[in-house]
């Protein structure tokens, strides 16, 4: 592991991908689709604020928050609990 105070990090693709990290900040751009791939070997959650979402390595997928809300031109198919 490489550890520098103030450490400023930039990756940059052909393809329109950059990727940046300063400050303990992590900034991903892309031009075109966006993809996260764990090989299953444990969870992956985004988590701001008290909010967010976990794709678990069994692939189940768990919102939480103080208000989650749902929204889609054609609603749910599925029950939600």
């Amino acid at each position: 592991m490489i550890q520098v105070e103030g450490m400023d990090i930039t990756v940059e693709g052909s393809g329109g991908m950059r990727l940046h990290i300063k400050n303990d900040k992590l900034q991903n751009q892309t031009a075109k689709e966006t993809r996260i791939e764990g090989n299953g070997g444990g969870d992956i959650t985004f988590h701001q604020a008290g909010g967010g979402f976990c794709v678990t390595a069994s692939g189940d997928v768990k919102l939480f928050g103080n208000d989650v809300q749902f929204k889609a031109d054609k609603g749910c198919r599925d029950p939600v609990n």
